[in-house]
C-alpha cells in the first residue's frame, strides 16, 4: 500500500510546511499571552517547549523519523522558566 517508511523522503515537505505553520501560530500565541491574566497564562506553558521541538525537527531536515527530543526534564525546566519569568 501507501505506507510511509522511514526511508521515504516524501514526508519532509509536508512536515516542513507543518513546522512553518506551527511556528507562525506559536509566535501569534506568544504575542497574545501578555494580555492574559496570570492564571490564564499558565495554560499556555506548553508553548515554552514548542520552540525547541520545532527547532529539533528543523535541524533533522524535517525528517520525523530521525528527530531526537530533549526529554521530559528539560521540557519541565522550560515550562518552569516560562512560569517564573513570563517569557515563552
Amino acid at each position: 500500500g501507501n505506507a510511509v517508511a522511514p526511508e521515504a523522503t516524501s514526508v519532509r515537505e509536508p512536515v516542513q510546511k507543518l513546522v512553518e505553520t506551527a511556528e507562525l501560530h506559536r509566535r501569534r500565541a506568544i504575542d497574545d499571552i501578555g494580555g492574559l491574566p496570570r492564571l490564564g497564562r499558565s495554560v499556555c506553558l506548553p508553548l515554552a517547549t514548542c520552540r525547541a521541538d520545532l527547532s529539533h525537527i528543523q535541524r533533522a531536515g524535517f525528517d520525523p523519523f530521525i528527530v531526537r527530543y530533549s526529554g521530559p526534564l528539560p521540557r519541565r525546566f522550560r515550562m518552569l522558566n516560562a512560569h517564573l519569568t513570563g517569557r515563552f
